[in-house]
């Protein structure tokens, strides 16, 4: 052990540096050369060799960094855009649509995700196509009645609702590309700055745990998976919430607590307005209780003079003005989309996770680079990296030695401490119906994705509290902690698991996180905070692409077709046949897709479909719907899953809803006594068809 501390700084550097050429090796054998993850090698590696030579000027760079946050977003955010890059999955489109007007690479590095269907074939249309529908909130392009934009998937509007949208501006002003850029970019760097400023509170500004913390958040594998489009929304604007709060009851500057008025109403609005209780009420509570307990500890006054008590009745006072106004002008299509079969009367009581839930799923740091598991989906098995399990089991002595030493965390450790116990127990025990209604939590179906994030706090808080407590926490306990949490792991693994990775896979991980833990007790915490940063890159770093434009979705000859199509015949609506992506692709390329996904029925529609309304539970919902034509000529609705509706029905009830064009990759022959299907387009990729009137000469 003498031995040991007397190379510390050799051995983990070491340490750090083979952890930096493994992540680097693995992520090139399978994405082969790129720049992007080379340049990001090349950083960490220098900043460890600078670290080990110079410590000094590896805390000026720190420093620096932290010090000039603001500056540094801009300049990050501003290249960014300027060179169009985003993350979007839109890359599908050209495996869709092979043949094109040019050749060019859109994909920079990583690779497009199949299971983000939600992002490309439903946000990222939706956003795009509202260029063509002039950013009005009511949109016919994919519904007869019209859709509300702001409900649907909060897409830009020229509203006043924009003021708590930020994520959109560039839409508006920039146009479709620079806006999905913007976007995505806006979002990502956003995020990283609301979670470094909570750490920055619960560590008394420990700027290396804040960042490490930040990028276990903005990069956190559940983040990235989910990106697009509500729950990270949900995540960003709840962390923004605590942030103003906090700054404006503590800021002791009175130019930032003032414009904080206006900026803090809207961020509340925001989030408020997110339209996903699922998510919002788990974390909402989480931060409201959190920042309580900050105040607590910092002994702020909330009241500290009588501009501060005008400050919050502005604050209240803008804040219900914008909810208002926003329930005033939208509140039938809010209705609309609560009283839908699927998702507005979903009802959770918990008591369906396993301890499982609660910890790092073992296979999420392999889920960018062996993509296909056999029992799940990427994006539901995916967890946040943390120890929360761990810290949970050593909260008491935590908290007993915070009291001992009259250090006030111990407030924030009590805070973290009931969260997670009564998260937990929703989880694995459930609640009875009434105490779920009471507490909101009936409408929480995710609390797996909300304790994560929770245990991603709770992880740097713990450290940071373990690292500087005066006397260090007894070795036998802190062994048998780690060795019981190891050991839960172990007993966890699944049959299901072993279908997707080896044995061995999972036991080096659970070695790896071992030796992560120790490392903080044996004084060796930068090999630990380094593995853990290291294991968040290796995660994370590739599941979204670095895309560049929006030519995945513009650079077709059937694009250029059905653009030019839809300009010259705005009235009549299109099918998209085969797949739902069709329907996405028509609509982002300025076409009236009548079957793209509606957020709540489009009555107008399914009237003319199902006109004795049989079918009515069938439809009412948030629906991907496919259309295709029936054998026996007479409508057919059905759900094939709770966000689906296939619908079969003959040609005549096509031409009753105004759709004159369809788009399929496949031959079609149909046609009835007044009506046939009449090819206008076709390439190697697909073929479109118009519905012509036999009668018409």
């Amino acid at each position: 052990m003498k031995k040991l501390k007397e190379n510390q700084d050799i051995i983990e550097f070491i340490i750090i540096s083979i952890t930096i050429m493994v992540i680097y090796g693995i992520n090139t054998s399978y994405f082969s050369f790129n720049i992007i993850p080379t340049a990001i090698a090349i950083i960490f590696m220098i900043l460890n060799i600078l670290r080990f030579m110079k410590k000094n000027i590896f805390n000026i760079i720190i420093d620096m960094l932290v010090k000039y946050r603001y500056l540094l977003y801009l300049i990050i955010f501003i290249f960014c855009i300027s060179l169009k890059l985003h993350g979007s999955s839109i890359p599908v489109y050209s495996e869709f649509f092979q043949n094109k007007n040019h050749e060019e690479k859109t994909i920079l590095y990583g690779d497009f995700r199949w299971i983000r269907s939600d992002e490309f074939e439903v946000l990222t249309p939706y956003y795009i196509n509202q260029t063509y529908n002039k950013f009005n909130k009511i949109n016919h392009y994919m519904s007869i009645s019209g859709q509300n934009m702001i409900i649907g998937y909060n897409a830009p509007v020229k509203d006043l609702t924009l003021l708590f949208k930020p994520l959109n501006l560039g839409y508006i002003f920039l146009g479709k590309e620079y806006g999905l850029s913007w976007y995505w970019c806006m979002k990502q760097i956003l995020l990283f700055a609301f979670a470094f400023e909570i750490f920055y509170f619960l560590t008394k500004k420990n700027k290396v745990l804040s960042i490490l913390g930040s990028f276990m958040i903005a990069y956190g594998p559940s983040t990235q998976w989910w990106f697009a489009p509500h729950m990270p929304d949900v995540i960003l604007w709840s962390m923004g919430l605590l942030v103003g709060t906090y700054h404006l009851i503590s800021n002791e500057k009175m130019w930032i607590r003032n414009m904080l008025v206006f900026i803090l109403a809207c961020i509340i609005t925001e989030f408020v307005i997110a339209l996903f209780p699922s998510f919002q009420i788990g974390l909402g509570i989480f931060m409201a209780i959190i920042l309580l307990a900050l105040i607590m500890r910092d002994r702020i006054k909330i009241f500290q003079d009588k501009s501060q008590i005008i400050r919050y009745l502005l604050v209240l006072i803008l804040t219900t003005l914008f909810v208002f106004y926003f329930l005033y002008n939208n509140l039938d299509a809010l209705l609309a989309s609560m009283n839908t079969v699927y998702p507005g009367s979903r009802v959770s009581l918990g008591g369906d996770s396993k301890i499982l839930d609660l910890l790092t799923d073992l296979t999420t740091i392999f889920l960018s680079y062996k993509s296909k598991i056999p029992y799940s989906n990427l994006s539901e098995i995916s967890t946040y990296f943390h120890f929360g399990l761990f810290f949970y089991f050593l909260s008491p002595v935590l908290i007993k030695k915070l009291k001992k030493e009259k250090n006030r965390n111990y407030i924030i450790g009590i805070a973290f401490v009931i969260i997670m116990t009564v998260y937990g127990s929703f989880m694995l025990l459930g609640f009875p119906k009434w105490l779920a209604k009471i507490t909101l939590f009936s409408y929480i179906n995710r609390m797996k994705m909300i304790l994560g994030i929770i245990s991603v706090f709770f992880t740097i808080w713990s450290i940071y509290i373990m690292l500087n407590l005066k006397e260090k926490i007894n070795t036998k306990y802190y062994l048998c902690c780690t060795f019981i949490y190891c050991l839960i792991y172990f007993l966890t693994i699944s049959k299901e698991q072993l279908s997707y990775l080896p044995f061995y896979a999972y036991i080096l991980e659970i070695i790896l996180f071992a030796i992560i833990l120790l490392g903080f007790h044996y004084n060796m915490k930068k090999m630990s905070l380094s593995l853990m940063l290291g294991v968040i890159m290796f995660a994370s770093i590739a599941i979204n692409p670095v895309v560049r434009g929006i030519s995945d979705i513009e650079n077709h000859p059937s694009a250029t077709f059905i653009q030019k199509k839809s300009v010259e015949d705005k009235s009549s609506y299109w099918i998209g046949y085969d797949s739902p992506i069709y329907q996405s692709y028509i609509l982002a390329n300025g076409g009236k897709a009548l079957n793209a996904v509606n957020f709540y029925p489009d009555w107008k529609k399914w009237k003319i479909i199902d006109e004795q309304g049989k079918y009515k539970d069938v439809y009412n919902r948030y629906a991907h719907i496919t259309i295709k034509f029936s054998e026996d000529d007479k409508v057919h609705i059905e759900s094939p899953l709770p966000d689906a509706v296939k619908v079969e029905l003959p040609l005549s009830k096509l031409v009753d809803l105004k759709v004159k064009y369809l788009l399929s990759r496949n031959e079609i022959e149909k046609e009835n006594d007044n009506y046939k299907l009449s090819k206008i387009y076709q390439d190697s990729d697909c073929i479109i068809y118009e519905i012509i009137n036999k009668n018409d000469n």
